[in-house]
């Protein structure tokens, strides 16, 4: 059996030098690979964003290019007279049918409370001391006229016709009496809704 024995001290034996020449070179040139690929990547990735961006320059000034062309165009060009007149025409028309709408919202509004409910009014507030000798009534405009035997009376029949269907929400704007040859004339005019009232 053979035994080996070594007899050199530990400062004898071979160590690994990692600072040498070769080691520096070896790492100085990974290091400027790593360094070039990073630039090399940042370069390609500048190059594609200016490019894009030079191409959307572009497109935005054919853009502005052919706006220009056609706001010319359309500023020189002649007016033509047939399109003019269809579009007075339509114009008109148009003016027409909205004063039809608002002709028919009213006459829908009229049939909603048609006038004879307000015959019905008055002959329910009938009296003995009341008498009318005209009335006109539309959708703006209640103009009543009569003839009392005494002033009070005349209090008493509007609280009553108040209360009927038609004049229920309506209140009477103007009233005047006055006294003809000893008899007692009144004139009730301008209504609108006590909504309408409110507001003012």
């Amino acid at each position: 059996m053979k035994t080996r024995i070594n007899l050199y001290r530990d400062e004898f034996k071979p160590q690994f030098v990692w600072l040498t020449v070769a080691n520096m070179l070896l790492l100085s040139f990974i290091v400027l690979l790593v360094l070039s690929g990073i630039y090399y990547t940042v370069w390609k990735t500048m190059e594609s964003r200016t490019n894009d961006l030079n191409e959307l320059r572009a497109t935005i000034q054919q853009r502005q290019a052919t706006l220009d062309e056609l706001t010319s165009s359309l500023t020189q060009r002649e007016k033509d007279p047939i399109l003019l007149n269809q579009l007075a025409m339509r114009k008109t028309l148009l003016v027409s049918n909205q004063q039809l709408a608002t002709k028919l919202d009213s006459l829908n509004t009229l049939q909603k409370t048609p006038f004879s409910t307000a015959f019905d009014s008055f002959s329910v507030a009938d009296r003995n001391d009341v008498w009318l000798s005209s009335f006109k009534i539309n959708e703006d405009l209640v103009r009543i006229e009569g003839n009392i035997s005494r002033p009070e009376a005349l209090p008493a029949w509007l609280q009553a016709v108040g209360k009927t269907e038609y004049f229920h929400d309506k209140s009477f704007r103007t009233a005047s009496v006055t006294r003809e040859q000893g008899q007692l004339s009144f004139v009730i005019e301008n209504t609108q809704s006590k909504k309408d009232a409110e507001h003012e």
